[in-house]
């Protein structure tokens, strides 16, 4: 929250695994603002991303924007 506050680029990435699968195609990358984590801790994962991705189809072109946008 600090840093998010002080307006420095702060993000967290999330690797997330529906439970009980073992297919990469339902695992899913989330990435949230650092300006998130208090929701994220109230609310979990129900937070809304700014980006999803499934984790054998990340593009990681686009997840490099967002984090130096």
């Amino acid at each position: 929250m600090k840093h998010a506050s002080l307006r420095l680029p702060t993000f967290i990435l999330i690797e997330w695994h529906p439970k009980g699968t073992l297919k990469a195609s339902e695992k899913r990358l989330l990435l949230y603002h650092g300006r998130q984590s208090q929701a994220l801790a109230i609310d979990g994962l129900s937070t809304q991303a700014l980006a999803v991705w499934p984790l054998n189809a990340v593009d990681w072109a686009v997840l490099r924007q967002l984090l130096v946008a």
